[in-house]
């Protein structure tokens, strides 16, 4: 076995020590770090910025690891979809788009679901090749039947909205609910609006709270500093319980929890005035 530090599996940084390594074992965490930010549904620059804080944060040069990883990457298309991810997005090189989308097929070809989510994505946003919505929904519904958590819940989406196939709520529904009881809580929030609208499902408050609370449990740490739509997403759960709680809709009236759900609006930096009438409106006599 090579103990050198110098081998071709490790590439050595000033001042090397065995945590500024760039070698195998940190191109899985690097790995992992973008499949959890990924997996958080931030938008893909927030994910960029806080890859390079992570980056940052260990004490390594990203130029020095892009190119550990255009070593390495052959044959393992997990490491395959992160050279392209550093390709896509100029991270240690040039921004190339089209070729990292030829990286991220090679990945979802393979059969692995987050490949198979990203092809989807690049073909709903243009990201690399012609946009194509029908194209982008045969690869959700291949990463969702994959187990792939957030194509769960665009499936979702675009069954309702009729994107790249033709509208089904029954489906929509279905797939809402599978990636809600999984934990999803951009789900559980398009689950409770239905449950609240009572579109193509019976109108349900209980059911409609149920799932609010439960979308609510992730949208409550979430601050301005993150992304305008965790916000608005925080805002949007916190009126719908604020008014049943007003209305006694599903839960038993309780004015006192209607306005504590409004001080929590309004410690999201949102202004006495701009949810004053708001409040009254929903205080029925």
């Amino acid at each position: 076995m090579n103990n050198n530090k110098n081998s071709k599996d490790t590439i050595p940084i000033d001042n090397i020590n065995k945590n500024t390594a760039i070698d195998i074992g940190f191109m899985k965490e690097l790995l992992n770090k973008l499949l959890a930010l990924k997996s958080s549904g931030q938008p893909d620059q927030n994910v960029v910025d806080g890859l390079e804080k992570w980056i940052n944060q260990t004490n390594r040069d990203i130029k020095t690891i892009f190119k550990f990883v255009e070593r390495h990457h052959a044959n393992n298309p997990e490491f395959v979809y992160l050279f392209g991810y550093l390709i896509h997005y100029g991270l240690g090189t040039d921004a190339d788009p089209v070729t990292a989308f030829k990286y991220y097929s090679y990945v979802a070809e393979s059969g692995i679901n987050y490949g198979q989510s990203r092809v989807a994505w690049c073909f709903r946003l243009g990201l690399g090749v012609e946009a194509d919505s029908v194209k982008s929904f045969e690869w959700f519904k291949k990463a969702a039947e994959n187990n792939h958590l957030i194509s769960q819940f665009n499936m979702g989406l675009f069954y309702c909205n009729g994107t790249g196939t033709e509208q089904n709520l029954e489906m929509g529904f279905k797939w809402f609910q599978v990636a809600a009881n999984r934990g999803n809580e951009l789900a559980q929030f398009e689950l409770a609006k239905m449950y609240l609208s009572g579109k193509w499902i019976k109108k349900d408050y209980r059911k409609a709270n149920y799932w609010m609370w439960k979308g609510a449990d992730y949208w409550m740490w979430k601050d301005a500093n993150d992304c305008n739509v965790f916000v608005t997403k925080k805002n949007s759960c916190l009126f719908s319980l604020a008014s049943n709680a007003a209305n006694g809709m599903g839960v038993k009236r309780d004015l006192h929890q209607t306005f504590r759900l409004y001080r929590s609006i309004l410690n999201n930096g949102h202004l006495w005035s701009q949810w004053k009438s708001r409040l009254q409106s929903l205080i029925k006599p």
